[in-house]
């Protein structure tokens, strides 16, 4: 049975295989405040189960500086984290994140949800 929550600025959906898909709304700009009602979501659907996120970053959005710093350092239950995108701009912002603010569990750009949820399902059985 898969859980479902939908915020202003993302979708969730956390089902059978145990991995958390989050989906970035056109125009979304997460800030700080987003970022932390999406951990507090994440908590309230997925309990204290230790979960790999994918996260749909293809289309256009923006996030904080204050939101990266925050999120990088508090994953909460998070083991690893596989973003989806094909939008170079986007990819940029992922990678630039991945250096800059260095976050504190596995954290991986893939072109296609293939690859990402492969990557995701070997970092589950480690």
């Amino acid at each position: 049975m898969s859980k479902e929550a939908v915020l202003e600025t993302v979708v969730m959906s956390y089902g059978e295989d145990g991995i958390l898909r989050i989906k970035i709304n056109e125009g979304a700009v997460l800030g700080l405040s987003q970022v932390k009602l999406q951990m507090e979501t994440i908590r309230r659907i997925c309990g204290d189960k230790k979960i790999p996120v994918m996260v749909d970053a293809r289309l256009n959005h923006t996030t904080t500086t204050e939101a990266k710093e925050y999120a990088a350092q508090n994953v909460g239950n998070r083991i690893a984290t596989a973003v989806v995108s094909s939008n170079p701009i986007n990819n940029i912002s992922v990678n630039l994140y991945i250096t800059l603010f260095r976050p504190v569990t596995p954290y991986k750009l893939f072109a296609n949800e293939e690859k990402a949820l492969g990557w995701l399902h070997e970092q589950m059985e480690k």
